[in-house]
């Protein structure tokens, strides 16, 4: 049990979100390779994801 804000969590449900966020951002960083190809690294860096 971790505890967050006064409130016993299962450290199961705090594994489950971190893995379903990175899953998530995962898959956003990698449709964004597969557009925009050689030129990700200017766009996520220098233009803000835009």
């Amino acid at each position: 049990m971790i505890r967050l804000f006064n409130v016993y969590y299962p450290t199961r449900t705090i594994v489950l979100l971190l893995c379903e966020a990175l899953i998530v951002s995962g898959c956003f960083l990698l449709a964004t390779v597969l557009l925009l190809g050689p030129d990700t690294y200017l766009v996520l860096n220098y233009e803000n994801g835009g």
